[in-house]
């Protein structure tokens, strides 16, 4: 997005992307290039994750910028 159109929208320009993988991956300390086994998304890491990821999101809405919540909004039964 062009500064321009951006001032026009009243936000800061680009969009900044939020993946939980990020933020489960830093409460981990696992770099970000290892891949994770299934099971530790699970439970209470699956819980724990998502408390910073919408900080993280609120945080960079309170700054004008547009983010893209790259997450499951889904429950594994």
């Amino acid at each position: 997005m062009s500064r321009e159109l951006a001032s026009l929208i009243d936000c800061a320009a680009g969009a900044r992307i939020a993946p939980t993988d990020v933020v489960c991956k830093r409460m981990m300390g696992v770099p970000l290039s290892e891949r994770l086994l299934l099971d530790e998304y699970k439970g209470e890491m699956n819980q724990r994750t998502y408390g910073p990821f919408y900080k993280e999101l609120e945080t960079t809405i309170e700054q004008w910028y547009l983010v893209i919540a790259d997450a499951v909004f889904a429950l594994l039964e």
